[in-house]
């Protein structure tokens, strides 16, 4: 909520659920329950434009001059999410790690094979069976969870993707994109970003056009698919327009004092 404050500092107290959407990513059912979590925590008000947009105002935050308390602004598709680590250690230290466990797993299979004959069965526990389960272990742990990360590591994979093109959606000046272009926009921005085919840019889309209100089309002329954001559009123009209609004097007012 504090984000949100922030951001209406210098919104003129007003923002619309796609724009929260925007800041912290969420179904468009998520951002409408928390509009009105905020509408009720900051004393603020739901107000409809001309075009149907319903979109909060929040004149007490407004007015308020003190920005010394403001949490910083960061949209959804700024967030760094670090990747999962199996160990996070450095490549160094794990190969250094690697290798004496290595020695101590030959070590100990060494001992059980060829020097338990030789030495009491408590002494070849010791130097034989303990060391060899504790180096096993040590292999298996992190190939376990390999694998029990696996799912958490492709749900992050396709949060990093939705935010791509939750970026381009959401800064595109034409609310109509076809499949290609927006696979294309996609792979127009930092070089060092994963490379997007269609067909993982269409997954993504399934769920996301969906959040945005938007709609599929396939064309008659080429069959290519079509995404229409043309109300997401509208919500935030219509909300842009409340702004600039606004009073944009965040004063209390003046005091006028008679004789």
């Amino acid at each position: 909520k504090q984000e949100v404050a922030s951001y209406l500092k210098y919104q003129k107290g007003i923002v619309c659920t796609a724009e929260l959407q925007a800041l912290a990513g969420w179904r468009r059912e998520e951002a409408e329950n928390f509009m009105t979590e905020c509408l009720a925590h900051f004393n603020g008000r739901a107000e409809i434009s001309p075009n149907g947009t319903l979109y909060g105002d929040f004149p007490d935050i407004n007015r308020r001059a003190d920005k010394s308390d403001e949490t910083p602004v960061v949209f959804y598709w700024n967030e760094y999410e670090p990747p999962y680590e199996l160990t996070g250690n450095t490549s160094g230290k794990n190969a250094l790690i690697i290798f004496m466990n290595i020695f101590n797993f030959a070590a100990s299979l060494f001992i059980l094979s060829q020097g338990s004959e030789y030495m009491d069965e408590s002494v070849a526990t010791w130097l034989g069976w303990i060391p060899l389960v504790y180096s096993a272990l040590f292999f298996l742990i992190p190939v376990l969870r390999y694998f029990a990360l696996l799912p958490a590591r492709r749900e992050q994979h396709r949060n990093n993707i939705r935010k791509r093109l939750l970026k381009l959606i959401f800064q595109s000046s034409n609310p109509r994109i076809t499949l290609q272009q927006l696979t294309a926009a996609a792979n127009a921005g930092n070089g060092s970003e994963e490379k997007l085919d269609a067909k993982t840019v269409e997954s993504i889309m399934q769920d996301l056009v969906y959040d945005l209100q938007g709609e599929l089309i396939i064309r008659e002329s080429d069959a290519e698919l079509e995404y229409d954001f043309s109300r997401f559009a509208q919500e935030l123009d219509d909300t842009q327009e409340a702004r600039e209609e606004k009073n944009s004097d965040d004063r209390l007012g003046n005091v006028i004092m008679e004789a």
